[in-house]
């Protein structure tokens, strides 16, 4: 950008002027006495509504100048309806508990406010960070995959697992293959977008990858975790007896071809 070149002044300066002036006025929705919807009059005391908020305020400030007549409709339909969704869920989202009419509720899911978590085995992500971007590691956020996972992920998606029929975490979720490749995808993609997919990169993280890879690590019923307890730790056994589905050497020659 030259230096003559005027920036474009912020429609809204601050994020909670975004929240106050533009997000409560649009998603005004029937959140008291609602079994499905809630509000927190306090938002700015959950993380996990804070990171979203910001993340729609940053892709609304860039795409209304930036994107022309069909910015409003593009914000509405990749970011602010499938992220205010999370954020209004009541059984889910970050204001369970809460009530627009009630007020902020001071407890939480878990007694430190985040997903509990491990200790990593020293080494185990060793090596790990050069795939997170290829500037090195200097410039990462978040310099290994466990630090991810415990500073941020078990922040941001602190949901009341305990004793919960539907969703569920293990304190020692690098035990798992499929958590491990699942959280190591969502750093990378964070580690890149954050630094490179300007103002827009949280949004689009959050619902291109983000909520849905998520959905599954936290699945009771069908995701890595099942059997294990947040409250009542990691559950050894697996669904088969060597910890993979089982399979059978195909047919010598079958695949050859498609080498």
């Amino acid at each position: 950008m030259s230096s003559n070149q005027e920036i474009s002044p912020l429609q809204h300066a601050t994020l909670d002027k975004f929240v106050e002036d533009f997000i409560a006025v649009v998603w005004e929705r029937p959140t008291d006495g609602s079994q499905t919807l809630t509000w927190c009059p306090k938002w700015w005391c959950h993380d996990e509504a804070v990171f979203r908020l910001t993340a729609l305020w940053t892709a609304w400030e860039h795409m209304r100048v930036h994107d022309g007549p069909t910015a409003m409709a593009a914000w509405l339909t990749r970011y602010a309806d499938p992220i205010m969704a999370v954020v209004l869920d009541a059984e889910a989202g970050p204001f369970r508990g809460c009530k627009s009419d009630r007020g902020h509720k001071r407890v939480r899911p878990h007694t430190d406010g985040v997903l509990p978590t491990e200790p990593a085995p020293a080494g185990l992500f060793d090596g790990m960070n050069d795939d997170a971007d290829d500037e090195g590691p200097a410039q990462l956020q978040h310099t290994s995959l466990d630090k991810f996972v415990e500073d941020f992920i078990a922040v941001v998606w602190e949901r009341p697992t305990d004793g919960s029929q539907t969703l569920t975490w293990c304190p020692k979720w690098w035990c798992h293959d499929e958590a491990v490749f699942r959280l190591t995808a969502l750093w990378t993609a964070w580690e890149h977008m954050r630094v490179h997919d300007g103002p827009t990169a949280m949004a689009a993280w959050l619902t291109r990858y983000a909520d849905p890879i998520m959905a599954v690590v936290l699945d009771a019923e069908a995701g890595p975790f099942r059997g294990c307890k947040s409250d009542r730790g990691h559950k050894r056994v697996r669904p088969h007896t060597d910890g993979v589905l089982p399979t059978e050497p195909a047919p010598a020659g079958l695949f050859d071809e498609r080498a």
